[in-house]
């Protein structure tokens, strides 16, 4: 087998990008080095099966001009290996069809495509079937909570037989490719690791003993599907535990795999599925450092003779062209980022690079029950929003009151539309509570959101003012055909028996330094990133004692599951203390302190807490002033259409109703519901008005 050299020299320098050379590997070319990672978007499959939403969303990255477009992460091949994440059924023979329907789509568009197959092993939900899962050794999986039973000789047979079974229906079905997921906690790693593999026949011990399975798996792949297919696999190149696989032991294993010439390609991803910490650092989110774990990738590169890819908060193309010219991979992944901007490589080939929607690493893309970007509304829901703007033949004059996400949305929406559009905002900064949010390291990407937005809402040719204040006079003597209020929301410190007035909310502890030696109680009857972020930065003063008190059953209830345990490890070592399932009834002075008095919410027992200082976060209280002054006037009465709403449909133009002009209003003008739903309220309301 031969052995790369050092990763310096890998590449020649070259007056093309390096992420538009085209690459060749096994029986493909690749126009370009770009490409997405197999992953399963939540909700989009019935009875393991793409819908229309699940090809819509893939195809947009292929009209946005991506090579690869690798897709179906934890597609199963067996009906004891159901996924949690409604993937793929990878084991129906209707699923050819479903495979054709997508590669047309993609091919039609140039881009190559694979799907991800897997037996998820003792990660597998084993009440879809109520069968048992499976496992080299009867060892409990934590993060999916089941108990797996060994794996027989007959098991080996038949699960084999599945992934060839599995790879067959991806080639019938016109695909470019497949992976076999070797990573992340799915069987064929759950015998890599000698933590979840005690063994002592011939699949236990020995590094090629335990990385057997995974190249019968693809021996029989290869005796299913022929030599000019490409059959790859994705590996990990460290896990993120003392007793895990370490480096040496995954270069080990990839040259194992690559040695037995079967193999076209390894996907090298950095942790594991043992633990909820350890899935939280397989999809590493922002506060974490770009591009961190391409030394991975390049130790296994160096000793192989197969091209190697990979993916792991390589959030922008500078990150991802300099894995690519210093050699650490072939192919590299961006597949957060073209969940935030499908359209990268069209906005790179047209020479408007600054012009690319950034991922900031939020993962709201992994905390519901559906995969959308935190600041891009139409990802996922292409049948009804398009990623592009569609201009009108009519001109109106919109003012804007607001400039935070919802206002600026609604600016830069409506100036591609080509209306006369100015937004008015009081502050001398756009970008409402994202301002005081993003101070925070951890948070500090957010404020990509809201200067991309300004800067897309002046390019499309909208005037942003800000230091401008304007109330209902101001606004009357304009002569507006559409108002859209976006003037947001204000902290709600309100407490049932009083005492709001002694407190300070989460803007109030970010706009400054954190204090030394106080002692801090937060109230949290939100769930979300705030209070964490508030109880964060008093860790950042020396000798503050910080407590967390939450309605809730724990903190951060509404955090997702990849952010979390990141929160949770800092605040822990920082000694944070959590009180759940309890509310705080008041606060009051108390000998030059405060003192707050609290409740159990299931037992009703009182307690009480003294401390320096407390911080209530129980989200905003519209600032609705403006719209409710100006209802009176307008020819809607400020009514949105729910029904024409929903979908993002032209709201009624009311030409019979007295009223000079139009009135929205979009955000947390409305009510508090977050960044997504603020930018969400406006695209709907704007992109046909």
């Amino acid at each position: 087998m031969q052995r790369r050299e050092a990763h310096t020299p890998a590449r020649k320098a070259s007056p093309v990008d390096p992420l538009l050379e085209p690459f060749s590997f096994a029986n493909l070319t690749v126009k370009n080095r770009v490409i997405t990672t197999a992953h399963a978007p939540l909700g989009y499959t019935r009875d393991g099966l793409m819908t229309d939403r699940y090809l819509r969303y893939q195809e947009e990255k292929a009209i946005g001009g991506i090579g690869l477009v690798m897709f179906g992460g934890s597609s199963f091949v067996a009906e004891d290996a159901h996924s949690f994440f409604e993937s793929i059924n990878a084991g129906n023979p209707r699923i050819v069809e479903n495979y054709a329907d997508l590669s047309e789509r993609l091919h039609r568009h140039g881009a190559k495509t694979m799907v991800q197959i897997s037996h998820l092993g003792r990660r597998a939900d084993d009440h879809a079937t109520w069968l048992p899962t499976v496992a080299p050794s009867a060892i409990r999986e934590r993060a999916h909570r089941t108990f797996p039973k060994v794996m027989e000789d007959f098991d080996f047979t038949r699960i084999l037989a599945a992934y060839a079974r599995a790879a067959r229906y991806a080639k019938d079905g016109g695909l470019d490719g497949v992976e076999i997921m070797a990573s992340s906690g799915h069987l064929p790693d759950t015998f890599f690791a000698k933590r979840g593999n005690t063994r002592t026949d011939q699949y236990g011990g020995s590094v090629e003993n335990r990385a057997r399975f995974l190249i019968e798996i693809v021996g029989a792949i290869r005796a299913e599907v022929g030599d000019d297919w490409a059959v790859g696999a994705r590996i990990p190149g460290e896990e993120p535990s003392p007793d895990g696989l370490q480096g040496e032991d995954c270069v080990e294993m990839a040259g194992l795999l690559a040695g037995t010439g079967q193999i076209d390609f390894l996907n090298v991803l950095y942790g594991s599925g043992f633990t909820h910490r350890e899935l939280a650092d397989l999809i590493p989110s922002a506060g974490t450092p770009l591009g961190e774990k391409l030394p991975l990738a390049l130790a296994i590169r160096q000793a192989v003779d197969v091209p190697v890819f990979h993916a792991g908060r390589v959030a922008d193309l500078a990150t991802a062209r300099y894995a690519l010219r210093e050699g650490f991979v072939d192919l590299i992944g961006m597949t957060r980022s073209h969940i935030a901007d499908p359209h990268i490589v069209t906005k790179l080939e047209a020479g408007e690079e600054e012009r690319i929607r950034p991922c900031v690493g939020a993962s709201h893309c992994l905390t519901g029950v559906e995969t959308l970007c935190i600041h891009n509304p139409a990802t996922s829901r292409e049948a009804f929003i398009p990623h592009l703007t569609t201009p009108t033949s009519e001109r109106l004059r919109v003012v804007v009151v607001g400039g935070g996400p919802a206002g600026l949305e609604a600016a830069r929406v409506t100036a591609e539309r080509g209306h006369d559009v100015t937004l008015y905002e009081a502050a001398s900064q756009f970008g409402g509570q994202v301002l005081p949010l993003s101070r925070s390291a951890r948070q500090s990407e957010k404020r990509s959101i809201t200067e991309w937005l300004v800067g897309e809402a002046k390019h499309a040719g909208a005037r942003l003012l800000a230091n401008h204040y304007v109330d209902e006079d101001d606004l009357l003597k304009l002569d507006a055909d559409v108002f859209i209020i976006a003037t947001g929301g204000m902290p709600n410190t309100d407490l049932p028996q009083g005492g709001g007035d002694l407190t300070l909310s989460v803007v109030d502890v970010l706009s400054k330094a954190a204090p030394s030696n106080t002692s801090v109680l937060i109230v949290d009857d939100h769930g979300a990133e705030q209070a964490l972020v508030a109880a964060e930065h008093f860790l950042e003063g020396e000798g503050n004692t910080v407590e967390i008190v939450t309605v809730d059953e724990h903190i951060g209830h509404d955090v997702g599951h990849t952010i979390i345990p990141g929160y949770k490890t800092r605040l822990l070592r920082g000694g944070v203390t959590a009180t759940p399932d309890t509310e705080v009834l008041s606060v009051e002075r108390a000998d030059g302190r405060l003192k707050a008095t609290l409740r159990n919410v299931l037992s009703d027992a009182m307690d009480e807490r003294t401390a320096d200082v407390v911080v209530v976060e129980q989200g905003t209280i519209a600032m609705d002033d403006v719209y409710l002054a100006l209802k009176p006037h307008s020819r809607n009465n400020g009514e949105t259409d729910l029904d024409l709403f929903r979908f993002g449909q032209a709201q009624p133009t009311h030409d019979d109703r007295d009223g000079r002009f139009r009135l929205y209003r979009v955000g947390d003008a409305i009510s508090h519901r977050g960044i997504h739903s603020a930018i969400y309220d406006a695209r709907r309301l704007c992109q046909n008005l």
